[in-house]
């Protein structure tokens, strides 16, 4: 209500009543891994950088890694909670933009009983509420399984001989 010459008037309507925080976050996340194909066995160790690019500092913020649980096994969830084919790390904050990159760390092992040659995308998320921008709040990584090539055992040449043996023999 406004009061004009002592006299109340009706409610007034300021349009868009939802305000931002006066300094909003952007939170930015990029990931990486030390492989891009890998073979049943190998240990993949994955990276993720995230940091503050925003105005203001972030608070309880979350960062989720879903990754494809039929072909990765979680050896080191880096301090992230394993469920679901998802790691999930929640942060209390702040995090400020003068406090830079920050970096976790993760380790996956692909599985041993890899049937035919796959690949698998793993996507990474972090969100807060207050973000300003979340064209950036996402990034993949997509590793290649595949199987091992067989060693050469001279098995073609042992045949080569053998039949020459037995042209020459004939």
């Amino acid at each position: 209500f406004v009061v004009v010459n002592g006299t109340e008037e009706g409610p007034v309507d300021f349009g868009n009543n939802t305000f931002l925080p006066f300094d909003p976050p952007d939170l930015t996340i990029r990931k990486s891994a030390t492989h891009t194909t890998a073979y049943p066995g190998d240990v993949i160790t994955y990276t993720l950088v995230y940091s503050n690019i925003g105005d203001g500092p972030a608070e309880d913020f979350t960062i989720t890694d879903d990754y494809d649980e039929r072909y990765l096994t979680i050896v080191d969830a880096g301090g992230g909670t394993v469920a679901d084919g998802k790691i999930v790390w929640q942060f209390a904050g702040p995090l400020s933009p003068e406090d830079g990159e920050q970096t976790i760390t993760y380790t996956a092992q692909a599985i041993e009983d890899l049937q035919a040659p796959v690949d698998v995308p793993n996507i990474v998320v972090i969100e807060d509420p207050e973000d300003i921008d979340t064209s950036n709040n996402q990034a993949s990584w997509v590793v290649q399984l595949g199987l091992p090539f067989l060693p050469y055992t001279g098995g073609e040449y042992v045949l080569i001989v053998l039949l020459a043996l037995m042209a020459a023999a004939a």
